[in-house]
């Protein structure tokens, strides 16, 4: 059995008015996979990792960014986020994603896993 692996890289960040960003291979791979539903199932978080070779990790904005910027946000400062600086959870993490969550302002993070 031959497993493809599409290993997803690294990119420049160019983020929107509204600090949100998304990896456009990752953006492509998801709306290909479950086309305009809200969430994931673990089943296709399980894929995608397979899919990209990679691991995953997140840092929520509540939990990372100074007060002024969490208080900002929570209070409905729709451009708060923008100044946020996501912290990555570790070495070799690269960003794939900040976006807005049930939780707040999410940063989704990317590491290649060795080996196959």
């Amino acid at each position: 059995m031959t497993v493809t692996i599409n290993q997803l890289k690294s990119m420049d960040v160019v983020r929107d008015k509204y600090g949100f960003w998304l990896h456009p291979v990752f953006d492509e791979y998801v709306k290909n996979v479950i086309g305009n539903a809200e969430f994931l199932t673990s089943g296709q978080m399980q894929e995608i990792r397979r899919y990209f070779n990679i691991r995953l990790n997140t840092t929520l904005l509540e939990d990372d960014a100074n007060q002024e910027i969490i208080d900002r946000y929570f209070d409905g400062d729709t451009e708060a986020c923008a100044e946020w600086i996501p912290t990555p959870p570790g070495d070799g993490y690269f960003l794939i994603s900040i976006n807005d969550s049930d939780y707040g302002a999410i940063a989704w993070w990317a590491k290649t896993k060795e080996g196959i």
